[in-house]
């Protein structure tokens, strides 16, 4: 019997300020999810979760880049 896997794809993420109404991004990631897309964007902000959800908001980016 053989198994198939099913090919998992990442997504890029986009966080910026919340204060931003432009929501401009300040940088970006690429997660198999939002939970995981928060995970790294935090850790590139050298911030805990909660704290970096505080700040920023994120969000999935569409296939053109833009939101």
């Amino acid at each position: 019997s053989s198994i198939k896997y099913k090919k998992v794809m990442m997504d890029k993420y986009k966080y910026y300020q919340k204060s931003d109404k432009k929501r401009e991004s300040i940088g970006t990631v690429k997660a198999y999810g939002l939970e995981d897309a928060v995970r790294k964007a935090a850790i590139k902000k050298h911030l805990k979760m909660d704290t970096f959800k505080k700040l920023f908001n994120i969000e999935k980016m569409t296939h053109e880049g833009k939101n």
